[in-house]
């Protein structure tokens, strides 16, 4: 019984020790396994929501706000929006920004503690810190970048992804944000250890149970049988008797063996907990189906799911509402007759359909133009952005529907409304941009460069000895002499942002955003240059045979504190002082 007692406990200690070193390498390939899939899953959310934006905000959008920096109505529900989606998918930020030199300006921004103001300007090196020189300038050109991990004392530790906002030229205006916290990474990855923690009792609980109840069955009692009558045989001698128990007290001193009821007691408790366990994980699960099942029907996107078979397998209730139909089955059933046979460009439009969710399975995503039909047949013009998801049991594509009629009208109206603005703000005599339009823009324009503090420059131009050649040739010739200089000041001003205006009678004034002195200076002797190359006649001019201009330039570096009246009383006194010193040339002051 002694052999036999020795035996028990050195297996039972040794299938003890086997265990927890299986369970204790199963758990770190487990966790780490589990950190990468989470890593991922957070990743994919994130891109999918920062993609989501994009769909939402166009490049144009983004400007207006910029322009004008009014939080209207639209503005405030579009940033209902994105904390809605902050808050549903679990992300620490969710925000739209413009890198421009030395930082970023803010567009949108979730954060509800300290929210950071529409055009509120944040150096690059106060929220990234040093070292990100390559990931700014790639945000400044535009480019797609990868995610990364930052780590700073104001923001935390972050995973952020960036998706750009482009224009309908393809230029990127501004960049969807979102930041995903790892301190949620690193604690779903303290709960699977936790319960990795709770499994492993229970493991070793089963397998010294198995040990007990089969393993002293099958393989302990032959070893000890065999090894009492092996010492049995080596102790026994000829004349010798063996020694018996002296009483029934030592006897009563062994240990009782167990019985098999106990057994199956303790088998039974195991099972329970386990299936205790295992509901508890079927519930996460049927709570986070919930959760995604919410966010599908609770967006107000139509969107619809494909998996990998290029099968449409779910929709949202806003495309149930947007074709009229009443239940998802029957939307999902005649799916294909919500488009016309052939598309715009003459493809099939079931061919089309299965050949872009091919595209968006293997570059991750696809936007393009669609014409759909309602079920009366009325066509109905769509944007259709499809996003590639990966997850643990597979891939799918969620496609985001955006109807444009609405857009179309719009556009409409406002090619109109242009066309009507364009009367009130250009000159007609010249063509070109009137003094009200100057007022407005040069105001602007000073509130967008001081939040760099970018330099402005800006010129005051005069005919010389105008009213002399009015008197000579008529108030006729006179006219066409301003469309000419006119047309010389414009096209000698061809960069982008740039503008000229009429001031009023005779004068002219030039407008040179991100110009230093140099510049101006350079600008203001071509101007010069041009307008003398025009030859127009002027017999009565004490300057020179031919029409010239004196200019008056100045320029600075712009400040939240300057006011447009600055910028045209400098130039205005440079002008004067050309005119003092004899016409025909330009003088220059800084601001």
């Amino acid at each position: 019984m002694t052999t036999k007692k020795s035996l028990s406990f050195r297996l039972l200690g040794l299938t003890i020790l086997i265990v927890l070193t299986m369970s204790a390498a199963m758990m770190l390939v487990i966790s780490q396994l589990y950190q990468v899939r989470i890593h991922q899953e957070y990743e994919n959310r994130g891109q999918a929501a920062a993609r989501m934006v994009t769909c939402l905000l166009d490049g144009e959008t983004v400007d207006r706000y910029l322009d004008s920096l009014e939080k209207d109505e639209s503005y405030r529900q579009m940033l209902d929006h994105l904390r809605t989606l902050q808050r549903e998918n679990g992300f620490k930020y969710v925000y739209v920004l413009r890198p421009v030199e030395d930082g970023s300006i803010y567009v949108f921004d979730t954060d509800e503690e300290d929210p950071v103001g529409l055009g509120e300007f944040f150096s690059w090196v106060d929220d990234w810190g040093e070292g990100f020189g390559d990931y700014y300038w790639s945000l400044r050109r535009g480019e797609r970048v990868e995610p990364v991990i930052t780590k700073s004392e104001k923001w935390g530790t972050l995973l952020t992804i960036y998706e750009p906002i482009v224009r309908a030229d393809g230029s990127v205006a501004a960049y969807a944000g979102v930041d995903i916290a790892m301190e949620r990474i690193f604690q779903e990855r303290l709960y699977a250890l936790a319960a990795l923690g709770i499994a492993i009792p229970l493991l070793i609980i089963v397998f010294s149970t198995l040990h007990h109840f089969a393993i002293s069955r099958i393989v302990l009692s032959p070893v000890s049988t065999l090894a009492e009558e092996v010492s049995a045989y080596v102790t026994e001698r000829p004349g010798e008797a063996q020694p018996a128990i002296e009483d029934a007290e030592a006897a009563s001193k062994q240990p009782p063996v167990p019985r098999p009821d106990d057994d199956f007691e303790v088998l039974q408790l195991a099972f329970a907990d386990m299936k205790s366990l295992i509901d508890t994980a079927l519930q996460e699960l049927k709570k986070a189906e919930e959760h995604t099942r919410l966010m599908l029907d609770t967006t107000p996107l139509c969107c619809h799911v494909w998996d990998s078979n290029f099968r449409i397998v779910d929709c949202s209730e806003a495309a149930l509402k947007l074709y009229g139909f009443d239940n998802k089955r029957e939307f999902l059933e005649r799916f294909f007759e919500l488009s016309p046979e052939y598309q715009p460009d003459g493809r099939p439009s079931r061919e089309k359909a299965l050949a872009c969710v091919k595209k968006a399975f293997e570059d991750g995503g696809h936007i393009f133009d669609w014409m759909h039909q309602m079920p009366d047949g009325t066509p109905m013009p769509t944007e259709v952005t499809l996003v590639r998801i990966d997850h643990q049991d597979g891939r799918i594509v969620t496609g985001y529907t955006r109807d444009l009629r609405h857009i179309k009208k719009m556009e409409k109206s406002i090619l109109r409304l242009e066309t009507e603005a364009d009367k009130a703000y250009y000159d007609a005599l010249t063509g070109l941009h009137n003094r009200r339009f100057f007022d407005l823009r040069l105001k602007r324009t000073i509130k967008s460069l001081s939040r760099s503090g970018s330099p402005l420059g800006l010129m005051m131009i005069d005919i010389d000895h105008f009213k002399e050649y009015n008197d000579t040739y008529g108030h006729t010739q006179g006219d066409a002499c301003l469309k000419k200089v006119a047309a010389v000041l414009k096209s000698s001003v061809t960069r982008t942002g740039d503008f000229v205006a009429r001031y009023g009678g005779e004068e002219f004034v030039v407008v040179l955003p991100n110009t230093g002195e140099k510049g101006a200076r350079l600008m203001a002797g071509r101007l010069l240059e041009n307008v003398r190359n025009c030859k127009i006649l002027h017999e009565k001019s004490a300057v020179a045979a031919w029409v010239t201009v004196s200019i008056g330039v100045t320029t600075g570096l712009t400040k939240h504190t300057h006011h447009p009246d600055d910028y045209v009383k400098r130039a205005d006194e440079m002008l004067y002082q050309s005119k003092q010193d004899g016409r025909n040339r330009y003088n220059f002051k800084s601001l």
